[in-house]
C-alpha cells in the first residue's frame, strides 16, 4: 500500500510524456500538410486566372 502513490505518479508522468510526444508528432504532420496544401492551392489559384483569361480572349 505504501508503494502505490509511487507507482501511480510514475505512471501518470509516463503516460503524460507519451501524450505530450504524440501531440508534438501530431501538430508536426499537421504543419506539414498545411503547408504543402496552401503551396498547391497557390499554384492553382495562379493557373485559374490565366486560363479564364485566355478562354475570354478567345
Amino acid at each position: 500500500m505504501d508503494l502505490l502513490l509511487p507507482i501511480i505518479t510514475a505512471v501518470l508522468v509516463i503516460l503524460g510524456s507519451v501524450c505530450l510526444f504524440i501531440s508534438i508528432e501530431n501538430d508536426r504532420r499537421v504543419r506539414e500538410f498545411r503547408s504543402n496544401g496552401l503551396t498547391s492551392r497557390r499554384m492553382r489559384e495562379s493557373d485559374d486566372p490565366s486560363k479564364r483569361s485566355n478562354e475570354s480572349f478567345a
